[in-house]
């Protein structure tokens, strides 16, 4: 029944992006669309919460619980458009390529990564329980879903994503980034340090040779590039535009590569 209640998230969704085209041609828009995406993430988590109470597995002895967080799955692409639209309060120019590239991922999170639809891996793996492998179920759920790392590393880079979303943006519309990519840089830094002792912890030395962690690697060079370019006052535009794609490719390395950090 809790998961049922998901679906109703479509609607938030699609109210969102009503709002969000409204604002791109009415600015007083903006904050009430910016409202609706912060009541929608509320909801989600709120569900999620419920949920929780049925992610688990019982064999013997053993109760295995799970606790997800509201960033792992289906739900990754909406968090970062969550932190992206609460961002958007902080950009004084140029806004409206920021809300093109808002409307763009509103439409991928929909079409693609329905967040009312959760926890898709998760719940295969439930549904195929099998009593032989309860320390891999253990360590799923210390290592993975349970651990506090989860909910440091992960939101410290979406937060990273979001302020070179609108980095990006600014580029395009040829006004200042260099606060919104100077910010993302330092959040970007942090989080791949908080990142290093738990796959440490998780994986032992196999980690380092994980496709996604070398792309995400590769980002953080190209955005140490564009603050040293940005210090010569040539191409650093450029470099920042290369740096989102680049951000692009590390987050779909998750879908399309395999790895530690694969899904799928």
């Amino acid at each position: 029944m809790t998961y049922e209640l998901f679906t109703f998230l479509n609607y938030f969704l699609i109210l969102s992006l009503f709002l969000l085209l409204l604002s791109i041609f009415r600015e007083r828009y903006e904050k009430i669309f910016v409202a609706s995406v912060v009541i929608s993430f509320l909801y989600l988590v709120f569900v999620q919460i419920l949920y929780w109470q049925e992610t688990f597995v019982a064999f013997g002895d053993y109760v295995v619980r799970f606790y997800p967080p509201f960033w792992i799955e289906n739900e990754k692409l909406f968090f970062w458009f969550f932190l992206s639209a609460v961002f958007l309060l902080k950009v004084r120019e140029g806004k409206s390529v920021s809300k093109i590239v808002l409307l763009v991922m509103l439409i991928f999170v929909i079409v693609f990564q329905n967040p009312s639809d959760p926890l898709p891996n998760l719940r295969r793996e439930l549904e195929v329980f099998n009593p032989a492998y309860i320390r891999y179920y253990i360590a799923r759920a210390t290592f993975f879903y349970n651990s506090p790392y989860m909910w440091i590393h992960p939101p410290l880079l979406f937060v990273s994503y979001a302020f070179f979303l609108h980095s990006f943006s600014l580029s395009l519309a040829n006004k200042n980034e260099y606060d919104f990519a100077k910010s993302g840089y330092l959040f970007l830094t942090l989080g791949l340090i908080f990142g290093y002792p738990w796959a440490v912890e998780a994986w032992g030395e196999d980690w380092w040779w994980d496709p996604k962690i070398a792309m995400s690697i590769m980002l953080w060079v190209i955005y140490t590039a564009y603050l040293h370019a940005r210090i010569i006052g040539k191409y650093h535009r450029e470099i920042n535009v290369a740096g989102f794609f680049s951000l692009i490719a590390t987050y779909l390395a998750t879908y399309l590569l395999p790895g530690v950090h694969a899904y799928g």
